[in-house]
């Protein structure tokens, strides 16, 4: 199991299943607030230098890195990378999309958009997606990094692009989330709640995302509509799912795990 640590502890580590003992930890000086992802036998982290690295699973030990070139005294938070195939998408704070050999880090292509990335650049359905600091979301070629279309956003898309039946959901400042068409044409709906979580979810066939209000909500994905709510006390920043049981993390440092009734 692997983990990351923001400061001041500044570590990422990887523990036992079986016994919860250290593996290995991985030393970042800056903390890693980002996502991991991994491929085969590595791990990816953003830090919050904005700093690419690619972690052997096995060992720990520190495989390759890449910078984003962003102002280093920046410290609005990072996004995370996303993999594509043999391809780590990483997006800066500076606007420039990176498209690096998974196994060596090399550039396969590169792309300046317009202001600070703030989602992670996500493939789907064979394009990549990806929303930036003024208002813009962008559907790039995942193998040129051509920009194929561009749309404006009512605000700043700052949460993880997530596919639905023919197009993406995101949530954007201020308190909107908001339902697009893969072209990048259109909003198809939107949705306003306090603070929405990073993470739209799917599940059972319906977006199930929270916000800072407590609210839990089961959204359609043809209109938006609800199918069902909860309220919970706290601010809700993450939700997952395994079979028919739904688990709800809090900010205070809670985890709810909520059943589905028929």
């Amino acid at each position: 199991m692997v983990f990351d640590a923001d400061l001041p502890k500044g570590h990422v580590y990887a523990l036992e299943r079986a016994t919860g003992a250290v593996r290995w930890k991985f030393r970042v000086d800056e903390g890693v607030p980002s996502d991991l992802v991994r491929r085969g036998d590595t791990v990816f982290a953003v830090t919050s230098g904005d700093r690419l690295v690619a972690i052997d699973l096995d060992t720990g030990r520190l495989k390759w890195e890449r910078f984003s070139g962003s102002d280093r005294s920046d410290r609005t938070s990072p996004v995370g990378p996303r993999i594509a195939g043999n391809v780590v998408l990483f997006g800066g704070r500076n606007g420039l999309v990176q498209a690096l050999d998974a196994n060596t880090g090399d550039a396969k292509w590169t792309r300046q958009l317009d202001g600070r990335i703030s989602t992670p650049p996500t493939l789907v359905d064979g394009h990549v997606f990806v929303g930036s600091s003024k208002g813009r979301i962008y559907r790039l070629s995942p193998s040129t990094g051509a920009i194929e279309h561009e749309f404006a956003l009512p605000g700043s898309a700052y949460g993880n692009p997530t596919p639905v039946e023919n197009g993406i959901v995101v949530p954007v400042y201020d308190n909107t989330i908001v339902s697009l068409d893969r072209e990048l044409t259109r909003i198809r709906w939107q949705r306003s709640g306090r603070g929405w979580a990073f993470r739209p979810l799917i599940w059972k066939g319906l977006i199930v995302v929270g916000n800072a209000a407590g609210d839990l909500w089961a959204l359609d994905p043809k209109d938006g509509s609800a199918s069902w709510s909860h309220h919970f006390k706290g601010i809700i920043t993450s939700t997952g799912a395994s079979g028919d049981i739904l688990y709800v993390g809090m900010q205070e440092g809670t985890v709810f795990a909520v059943r589905r009734r028929n």
